[in-house]
């Protein structure tokens, strides 16, 4: 008898008098009775009697689930920003900092995700390259600079610079000599791997991606950081070496330098010394475009072929063109900002070439050196031959130099 036909006849019949809750309970039973019927295998999950041991079931696949997706987001470089699990990776991230107590805990950790986000950098990279490459013509110039903020390759390279620059700031507070070198070992290696690893990039993406310029001051600050980082170290050497236990570490930034140059130039605006810092950005414009004649006139000089480099110079003088709008237009700051963006493109630029034109301007470059050096021998030895010279005219006695004399006058003759 089908359940449709019985549920029929029951109706059919007289009514019993029960109560409302009563005839509530009959019907969910019936209903779940039904349900059964037609979910076949999973009928077992709507029986009462063992639905505390299917909770706990349920519990420990959730757990599993999630522990899972944690564990996957927190190791996986593929999770990068802008992707769905990228929040928790943060999340389980800022947890793991937090439980660093001590400053040389919060160092590892800071370089960590240092780490982490140069290897996220490279699988963007990998990802993006196609597009990284494609050339922006120069009307979209405005647009680019506001589109690199919300790049993911210039947003992960940027709090790859930021963990580096907090692990600096951290390192500072550590007053115990053999940890304070420790941690300044970890930060120089880390700013070495930055290094690497961002001229890689700059290969892979060339000059005319999005983020071209933010790779660009991230290699110029990797390799200013990375100087004053190895002098403090060699510093903490020295005195390990002495036995000193105390050490008082200061390491000023490249980003904090930068800081201090926006500053300066904002009071000077409120000042009235608006001309003054127009004439300092004019000059350093100069410079800028001095440095990239020298640029093109080596890699001309080098055999590198003009194709190979023009999407380098449009960037470049794309940039320029920029620059000299917003000085004509008295927009100090902007100018003042595409030109330290210029002056770390110029900077590094041959690392946005590819590896066969590098090596053609590597070997040019070499060559050069070594005539340089030659010829710096060559006067060396000239001037070590005048100076011997000079010497033995000195312990010549007048008699010696007259019978010379005599002796060249007749060999004239």
């Amino acid at each position: 008898m089908e359940f449709e036909d019985l549920e029929k006849k029951l109706n059919r019949l007289p009514r019993a008098s029960q109560s409302r809750p009563a005839d509530l309970k009959f019907r969910f039973k019936l209903f779940s009775l039904k349900l059964r019927r037609q979910l076949g295998y999973w009928r077992s999950f709507f029986n009462l009697k063992f639905l505390p041991m299917k909770l706990v079931i349920v519990a420990i696949a959730l757990i599993f689930f999630f522990t899972g997706t944690a564990s996957y987001a927190y190791f996986s470089s593929n999770v990068t920003y802008g992707k769905t699990l990228y929040s928790l990776k943060k999340t389980m991230e800022e947890i793991k900092l937090s439980q660093a107590k001590t400053p040389l805990d919060q160092v590892v950790v800071y370089t960590d995700l240092a780490g982490r986000r140069l290897v996220e950098a490279k699988t963007l990279m990998a990802k993006q390259n196609q597009i990284s490459r494609s050339f922006i013509p120069a009307a979209q110039a405005a647009d680019r600079e506001i589109a690199n903020s919300n790049d993911p390759l210039s947003i992960t390279i940027n709090e790859m610079i930021n963990n580096t620059n907090k692990a600096i700031k951290v390192s500072e507070k550590i007053t115990d000599t053999a940890s304070a070198e420790k941690a300044l070992a970890m930060i120089d290696q880390s700013e070495n791997n930055q290094n690497e690893g961002l001229k890689s990039i700059a290969e892979a993406i060339g000059p005319s991606a999005e983020a071209a310029p933010v790779v660009a001051q991230a290699l110029d600050e990797t390799t200013a950081n990375n100087v004053k980082i190895k002098n403090n170290l060699d510093q903490a050497k020295i005195k390990i070496q002495n036995k000193e236990k105390v050490i008082s570490l200061r390491i000023k930034t490249r980003g904090e330098e930068d800081n201090d140059k926006e500053k300066k130039m904002e009071e000077e605006e409120k000042s009235g010394k608006t001309e003054q810092i127009k004439t300092d950005l004019n000059n350093n414009l100069g410079e800028v475009k001095t440095k990239i004649a020298t640029i093109k006139a080596e890699l001309n000089q080098a055999g590198v072929p003009a194709l190979k480099t023009e999407k380098l110079f449009g960037r470049l003088n794309e940039k320029l063109s920029q620059a000299k709008a917003a000085l004509a237009n008295n927009n100090l700051r902007q100018a003042n900002g595409l030109i330290q963006s210029l002056k770390s493109l110029t900077n590094n630029a041959k690392h946005f070439l590819k590896q066969k034109e590098k090596d053609i301007l590597e070997k040019s470059e070499a060559k050069v050196e070594d005539e340089n050096k030659i010829g710096a021998e060559s006067e060396q030895i000239e001037k070590s031959s005048d100076d011997d010279w000079e010497n033995q005219e000195r312990l010549i006695t007048p008699t010696d130099r007259e019978q010379r004399e005599g002796n060249w006058e007749i060999n004239y003759r």
